[in-house]
């Protein structure tokens, strides 16, 4: 398709009548086109080359040609905003939807498996890799694969959401067609592909960070007698975009910008209820939290913890509606009925299991989390967006490190690799030459 600039088309004569002010029989659409050689032209168009108008001047009574012209006007303007030349617009019509379709097959889940299959040198494998590209391949090709063809997704893999992902495996599980140590098995089969779909930019987000994994209860044998072990919850689940979502939508003020205090500041909540306004500089955007209330703080300093934008816009509305002009610096930033009694973590999980319980009732979605997860899904968006903007693995950490307050490297470290579960190296294939 040729590249151009173009002049604003209009209908000649603009006012249907010439300089004598007497009617013009003959009426067009003119404007001027420059292509990249900078061959310029000069059109007029009567309507020949649109089959979807009548030619302007046909037929011949005033009424009928303003119409034509206006429809034609609209037609040509059309195209040059799209790039297409009026005069070649079917051959180049036809271009652009070549063009289209090609672009769509890229996002194909069938063409996006096959190109992670050839990177991992699955097509033809070594005997190492034999059993492994015939598990991958009857997983995606035979099952998730026709899933998504069901509900009308494998089209496209942007569509793809954790929600698909965590719906299909629940089923499968309800069903009894899959144990909790299957679903493990799954997940790692989905997890490759998916990982890869990001990296590639195929997607704006990995929906596999956010999939649950099922926790069973286990009978343990002991001395002969058998006991049940509750499964546990996991400290470190996150949050989807949907749940995160719906509870911000549902939560109060207050409430919200506890939550936020937690996603965007990393403030543990043994020292959220304990924040006095006199520990909030509004000037430089920080918390300066005091050894006395930070927890491992022996060496008497205070920690200082930047507000980044997101939430100083909640903390501003929440200030100016529970505060007002009366900001004395004594108050506790979250308290109870009165400024001067702090409110508690007992209180706002309290207010967490309603809000669940509504979101339940109302919307039929079971939020199965607790309060924690607050802060590893703002910790996880944090290295997710730091990792877009190529960030290296050390900075990040390092980053983590600071605002999280951990007493070393290697603390931070396990916290993403092992409790968060993510992969900050960009690269996994490694030469020796």
């Amino acid at each position: 398709m040729a590249t151009f600039k173009y002049s604003q088309p209009y209908i000649h004569p603009k006012s249907y009548k010439d300089k004598q002010a007497k009617q013009v029989d003959k009426w067009f659409i003119r404007y001027k086109i420059t292509f990249e050689d900078s061959e310029t032209e000069y059109r007029k168009e009567y309507g020949k080359s649109y089959k979807q108008a009548q030619p302007i001047n046909y037929p011949p009574n005033h009424k009928n040609k303003v119409a034509n012209a206006e429809l034609l006007l609209d037609l040509i303007t059309y195209d040059l905003e799209n790039g297409i030349d009026p005069r070649n617009r079917e051959v180049e019509k036809l271009e652009k939807k070549k063009m289209e379709i090609k672009e769509a097959e890229k996002y194909k889940v069938r063409y996006i498996f096959d190109l992670w299959f050839a990177a991992n040198n699955y097509v033809n494998p070594i005997p190492s890799k034999e059993i492994s590209a015939t598990k991958y391949k009857g997983f995606w090709l035979n099952q998730f694969i026709p899933h998504l063809e069901t509900i009308g997704k494998a089209g496209d893999i942007r569509q793809v959401t954790d929600e698909d992902i965590n719906h299909w495996i629940k089923l499968n599980y309800d069903a009894g067609k899959w144990s909790a140590y299957t679903v493990g098995i799954k997940i790692g089969l989905l997890t490759g592909v998916f990982k890869y779909a990001y990296k590639q930019k195929f997607m704006k987000q990995n929906p596999m960070v956010y999939i649950d994994r099922i926790k069973e209860n286990k009978v343990v044998v002991k001395n002969g007698e058998s006991t049940i072990k509750q499964a546990k919850e996991a400290r470190f689940n996150i949050l989807t975009a949907k749940e995160l979502e719906l509870l911000y939508q549902y939560f109060d003020l207050k409430n919200e910008s506890i939550a936020k205090t937690l996603s965007y500041a990393f403030i543990r909540f043994s020292e959220i209820f304990r924040l006095q306004l006199k520990h909030l500089n509004t000037n430089k955007w920080q918390f300066e939290i005091p050894a006395t209330i930070a927890k491992g703080q022996r060496d008497g300093r205070t920690a200082i913890v930047k507000i980044y934008p997101p939430l100083q816009e909640v903390l501003i509305r929440y200030l100016g509606e529970y505060f007002g002009d009366d900001r004395k610096p004594d108050y506790y930033l979250f308290h109870q009925f009165l400024k001067t009694k702090p409110s508690t973590y007992s209180i706002f999980q309290h207010y967490f299991i309603e809000t669940k319980r509504r979101i339940k009732v109302e919307m039929d979605i079971d939020i199965t989390k607790s309060p924690y997860c607050f802060k590893h899904t703002g910790a996880k968006s944090f290295i997710d967006q730091n990792k877009a903007k190529s960030k290296s693995s050390y900075q990040i950490i390092e980053a983590i490190k600071m605002m999280m307050r951990h007493k070393d490297f290697n603390t931070s470290q396990k916290y993403i690799y092992a409790d968060l579960g993510m992969n900050l190296d960009e690269e996994s294939d490694f030469t020796f030459d």
